[in-house]
């Protein structure tokens, strides 16, 4: 988390339920507010998913990260992080996880990233993330349990839960590099999405949600007012969070240049809706070797309120639940969902895309000229409509 922000201004601000944050870092006004928050009436299967969320599994992923030591960006036990976490996606039933190399000089460590393909929207996209490194005064002891293990675990939890299910939208799980280095790896990311034209409807960023002590245990999350506005997608958060959680949350607008170098501003440099997810009150071992997962309340560590990370997470699986539609609907609860195939192995061999599909990349992005390799191909709307599979893997040949 960079350490420009004014947060102690936030921590005696936050009192409304949806405001505007000014370009100075002023009190949000009502004079601006963003949409006021309203309830759904809660889906069962998402309440179950969102129950699932584990303390436990929380924990053991900051520890996890802790015992690094450092995860300084330039360092191997950095590597040793994307790769725990490169490891842990892959077993949760990701399509694709990949390493985002975007440094060719190698100085920094890469970025890892999981997707799941959505079923029928594959080419629009949501993203979940937290950044993976972190610094400290002394280079050789960086544990960052808070900044930003907190983050990273709310990611690999996000991931672990939906392991078993499907969504109608891309999900992407990310835990960017370099966050630390001026946001490098989120950086690198955004003006890649932009360049190719992906379709990204949401960015989750999740910095230091674990410390916090009475009357300061919430989190605020903060939206951009204007280019693009994240107006909708800040009260679409408020809906999914008020129907499933017990978060005690804080959202307000602010201006362009409130929240800069952190890894949502980036997606909004790109004209890209992103929220920043990140406690109200920030320990006072940030950025330093006191950095730990420590008991609860205990002031002097780094992590001190994991029940305020698991709301947190819990909040960030309900909005992309809900949003990126799990299991085909959301916000409808009593109905059965039908069981629909999920994209199966390479069992075609294709010399040419039939009519009326659309050709995805392993990386989920849509591909109007494929070239010989492997694809996914999303069945055109009557083939659906006959109860044919929603997407198939082929080998294209010519």
């Amino acid at each position: 988390m960079r350490g420009a922000v004014l947060l102690a201004s936030v921590i005696c601000l936050l009192s409304v339920s949806v405001g505007r944050w000014s370009e100075g870092n002023s009190v949000p006004s009502a004079a601006n507010p963003a949409p006021a928050a309203a309830r759904l009436e809660p889906d069962s299967l998402i309440q179950s998913i969102v129950n699932s969320v584990s303390q436990d599994s929380i924990s053991a992923t900051i520890l996890r990260l802790q015992r690094l030591v450092t995860r300084f960006s330039t360092t191997e036990s950095n590597y040793a992080a994307v790769l725990y976490a490169e490891a842990r996606m892959a077993r949760y039933g990701c399509d694709t996880v990949y390493q985002h190399r975007f440094d060719t000089t190698g100085y920094f460590r890469p970025s890892v990233i999981g997707v799941k393909r959505g079923r029928l929207h594959p080419e629009m996209e949501y993203i979940i993330c937290g950044h993976i490194d972190a610094v400290g005064n002394v280079h050789d002891s960086a544990p960052g349990a808070d900044d930003n293990a907190s983050g990273t675990s709310v990611v690999l939890e996000a991931c672990r839960v939906f392991a078993p299910h499907w969504f109608n939208h891309t999900v992407r799980f990310a835990c960017f590099n370099a966050e630390e280095a001026g946001g490098v790896g989120a950086m690198q990311y955004a003006y890649e999405a932009r360049a190719r034209g992906d379709s990204i409807l949401g960015v989750f960023n999740f910095d230091m949600v674990g410390y916090g002590l009475a009357g300061y245990d919430s989190v605020f999350v903060a939206g951009q007012d204007s280019g693009p506005s994240c107006a909708d997608l800040l009260q679409q958060w408020c809906f999914a969070t008020n129907a499933y959680t017990a978060l005690n949350c804080r959202p307000f607008l602010c201006g362009r240049d409130s929240f800069m170098f952190y890894d949502q501003f980036w997606f909004w440099e790109n004209g890209y809706r992103a929220l920043l997810v990140a406690e109200v009150q920030r320990t006072l071992e940030y950025h330093g070797p006191g950095d730990t997962l420590g008991p609860y309340g205990y002031e002097s560590c780094g992590v001190n309120n994991l029940p305020l990370c698991t709301e947190a997470t819990k909040a960030g699986v309900a909005a992309l639940a809900v949003l990126a539609q799990v299991d085909g609907i959301a916000g409808v609860s009593g109905y059965a969902r039908p069981a629909l195939p999920v994209a199966r192995p390479v069992s075609t061999v294709l010399r040419r895309v039939p009519s009326g599909s659309v050709v995805f990349d392993a990386m989920g992005r849509r591909v109007s000229t494929p070239r010989a390799g492997v694809y996914f191909v999303r069945e055109g709307a009557e083939r659906r409509e006959q109860g044919g599979v929603t997407v198939r893997k082929v080998v294209i040949t010519r």
